[in-house]
Order: C-alpha cells, then sequence, then structure tokens
C-alpha cells in the first residue's frame, strides 16, 4: 500500500485510531485495504492474496467488525481527520463542500430504522457529507458525516444520535466540525442553492465564517444602493464582463461573471413548515457574484451567488464549480463500493462501515492526484489503463477507474504469488489449446485434431 501513501500513511493512521484493541485496527486495515482494491471483499467476488483470510472470513470478521458497539463513530473518522490535518497545513486555506444525497435501501425490508427519502415513496437513509477540498480543488475526504436514521443523525461528532432538525441545523453543526478538526485554517464552506437561509447566512457571518452559497431565493427583498428591489433585479443589472472559457462535460464554454452588493434585510422563514414564526435579524451586506455559462452564444447556465470573500469574482465562480466533487464522492461510495447493495440490518452498521468507506476514498483520492509526478506516473496511468481509462487528455482520471484498476491489478499480482510465472505460461498454453483461443504470451492456439489433420512430410 505504499504507493496509496504519498500523501498520508494509512497504516499510520489507522494504528493511531483509538478503537480500543490492535485487532480492532488491523481489522480495519483490511476492510480499508479490501475496498481500496475495488470494492470490499465479499464471499463471491473478493480478492485474496495467498496467506490471507479467505473470503468467507472476511466477510464474517467484517460483519462482527460493523456489529460491534464498542466502536464509537468518532473514534473511527480519527483516521480520516487525522490524515487530513497532514494534506491540509496550518495557515493554508480549504474548501469544504456540505451536501446531502438519498441512500436508497426500498427493498432491504429488514432494516427497521429506514425513512422516507426522494420523493416520499422511497425508504433509506440519508447521508450528509463534508467534503474537503485543498487550493488547488482536489478531494481530500469527508472531515464530518452524518447517517440520518428513524432514530436520529448518527454523527460522527458524537457518541449519540443527534435529533434530526432539519439540514441548517446539520450544516451548522458540520461547520463547527470542520472548524474544531481543522483548527489554524482557512476554512470557506461550498454549499448549493438548498442551503440558501437568511438565519444561517446571518450565523455564518456572526461566526466570521467564510462561504459560498448559490442563492435560490431570487425574489427575496434586498437593497441595492439604499433602495428596495429583489435579489434578482440586483442581479440583472450587474455588468457582465467575459473572463476566459471553461471545460464542462466534455465542452467548452465562455464565463461571464459580474459582481454587485445588496443588503439582506427581511426575515428567515426557516422552520415555518414546522409551525414556528419567521426570525428577523440584522442587515446583512452580502457580495453578489453573477456567473454565466455561455455555448455558441446562448447561455446554458446561469448561478447566483452570495459570499463574503474578497477574491476575484473568476475565481469565486471557480470555488462553485468544484462544489459538484461532493457528488462525485457519493457516486464513488453507491458506485465504486455498492453502498445500497450493503445488508446491513441498521443505520448504525451503515455508519460504521460508512466512516472506514471514507478513509479509503481518501486513499483513492491521494493515487489520483499523484498521476502527474513523474515519480508515479506510470504506474498511476497503468492501474487507472486496466481499470477503464482510455488515456484522453479531457478524461480526468476519476476514483472509479482506479479501484477496478487496482482490483484487476492486485488479482495479477495473487495469482503470480499463487501459481508463479512459468505454471501460468503453461496452464495458459493448456487453456489455448482446448479453447482454440489466442492468449497473451502464448501465441495462435493449435488444436490436436487440426494437428493430426495435417498430411505427413515427404521423405
Amino acid at each position: 500500500m505504499r504507493i496509496l501513501s504519498v500523501m498520508f500513511d494509512v497504516r499510520e493512521v489507522i494504528a493511531a485510531a483509538p478503537l480500543g484493541d490492535r485487532r480492532r485496527n488491523e481489522r480495519a486495515l483490511e476492510i480499508v485495504t479490501a475496498l481500496i482494491q475495488g470494492g470490499e471483499a465479499r464471499a463471491d467476488d473478493g480478492v485474496h492474496a495467498p496467506g490471507e483470510a479467505g473470503p468467507w472470513a472476511h466477510t464474517m470478521g467484517s460483519f462482527r467488525f460493523y456489529d460491534n458497539d464498542a466502536l464509537a463513530l468518532p473514534n473511527l473518522y480519527t483516521p480520516c481527520r487525522d490524515a487530513l490535518a497532514q494534506l491540509v497545513p496550518p495557515g493554508g486555506r480549504a474548501y469544504v463542500i456540505y451536501d446531502v444525497s438519498v441512500v436508497d435501501y426500498s427493498r432491504h425490508t429488514a432494516k427497521h430504522d429506514r425513512i422516507q427519502v426522494g420523493n416520499t415513496h422511497g425508504l433509506g437513509y440519508e447521508l450528509f457529507s463534508a467534503l474537503v477540498l485543498d487550493e488547488q480543488g482536489r478531494p481530500l475526504g469527508p472531515v464530518a458525516q452524518e447517517l440520518r436514521t428513524a432514530e436520529g443523525c448518527l454523527s460522527s461528532e458524537a457518541y449519540e444520535p443527534f435529533p434530526f432538525v432539519d439540514h441548517y441545523d446539520q450544516a451548522e453543526r458540520l461547520i463547527r466540525a470542520a472548524r474544531f478538526h481543522l483548527p489554524d485554517r482557512e476554512l470557506v464552506g461550498v454549499m448549493d442553492r438548498e442551503f440558501d437561509d437568511l438565519a444561517l447566512e446571518r450565523w455564518l457571518a456572526d461566526g466570521s465564517y467564510k462561504s459560498v452559497i448559490r442563492a435560490q431565493h431570487l425574489g427575496r427583498k434586498v437593497l441595492l444602493k439604499g433602495s428596495p428591489t429583489t435579489l434578482r433585479n440586483a442581479a440583472r443589472a450587474a455588468r457582465r464582463r467575459v473572463v476566459g472559457t471553461t471545460e464542462r462535460e466534455g465542452k467548452t464554454y465562455e464565463v461571464r461573471v459580474a459582481e454587485t452588493n445588496v443588503t439582506f434585510h427581511s426575515r428567515s422563514w426557516r422552520g415555518c413548515k414546522r409551525g414556528q414564526t419567521p426570525k428577523s435579524g440584522a442587515p446583512l451586506d452580502t457580495r453578489v457574484v453573477i456567473v454565466e455559462l455561455y455555448l455558441h452564444g446562448r447561455r446554458a447556465h446561469s448561478w447566483v451567488l452570495l459570499t463574503n470573500l474578497d477574491d476575484p469574482a473568476e475565481h469565486i465562480a471557480q470555488i462553485y464549480t468544484w462544489r459538484w466533487r461532493v457528488e462525485r464522492l457519493f457516486f464513488l461510495i453507491k458506485v465504486g463500493m455498492r453502498l445500497e447493495t450493503w445488508g446491513e440490518h441498521n443505520g448504525e452498521r451503515i455508519a460504521r462501515r460508512l466512516a472506514l468507506c471514507s478513509l479509503a476514498a481518501m486513499a483513492v483520492y491521494q493515487l489520483a492526484a499523484v498521476a502527474d509526478d513523474p515519480a508515479y506516473v506510470g504506474a498511476v496511468r497503468y492501474i487507472a489503463t486496466l481499470g477503464g481509462w482510455l488515456g484522453k487528455k479531457n478524461t480526468p482520471l476519476g476514483p472509479i477507474v482506479m479501484m477496478r484498476g487496482m482490483l484487476r491489478f492486485i488479482g495479477a499480482l495473487a495469482m503470480l504469488e499463487a501459481v508463479g510465472l512459468e505454471e501460468l505460461r503453461r496452464m495458459a498454453r493448456q487453456l489455448s489449446e482446448a479453447l482454440g483461443l489466442p492468449l497473451p504470451g502464448v501465441g495462435p492456439p493449435m488444436r490436436k485434431a487440426r494437428r493430426a489433420a495435417r498430411p505427413a512430410p515427404d521423405p
């Protein structure tokens, strides 16, 4: 695993985790290793090198690990936090993307603590993540997470579940957690439009938290140079300018930005659906950055961003485009690690498994991060090619191809160690003859019947 430890050592951070027993730390390392290799091993698809535990033993060991009530979530997330503390130096800036994703377990009837999710017809859980990016926008890993169940929010920040109030309450809790676990860093919270709430924005300002939030309520009343108007009209009045181009989903867009300053003076409607009254607050001066992406002269995307950063408007636009990386984290866990197929019977076991998945995701991110490092570029790109990467310049090395490549690569190493190169070649020749198929390193097959049918050479 040394190639996976270029920027932090997986073994070290797991060994330092307060899990209460050396064997638990060893089991955690084994599970994380299996996840990095392309998904945690199961009895029917695990890849195990000679001398390792068999697939069934590994599966049962993992089950006992996740079912252990002595393993508290704050302790399981300690390796992630220790690794992030190494990756984000004190005094540096990092971006924290906050978002929530539905985990659908509608067909898993044995899970008794599911909640209504999605369109209220589905059943499952909600995963709330705080993903940390470095100054270049590269994903590092989650600093905090919560899994919402019928019993409450199972959090990396507490030994007992938090009662669920709303997503704004969760955001405030994880924002405080990020500052606690990464002190002496400049943390910038980035959130999508479902977090556009005046009470939250006033809370961020009171706590001197830096943020970039996409506006949702464009009809909200604001003051522009002291005159009442709406946020939409204030955004329309700002003068656009072209600042360059950007690549998005394989297309090149022209980027235009504008900015203005407004004052929010209205009430927050947070909690009104629960019967609470609208909350008033102090006037809040806010910088508004408008971002528009044009394709072939026509506007394709438009965002109105609320921020208290002093960065240039074009950099604010870049910061928000990095927000999609939290969606890729959810994709990695759901697809690469098969989250929605997990058979654990309750949210507590799933939350423990998610903690180790988070560390595995961090290791995969580090592998992708060194793709351009001359010391590792050859090995990393070969692993990605094994996983299905086509080698195109506009196609970045994603975590899914890395995990698939690691699965094939480590499987090949296990076969070489178990059988040996010469024995593998001998078996390949036999299979080539039996099947009539060309196999790598063997040459074109020659069937016995075909050889027997050849005319005898002339004397």
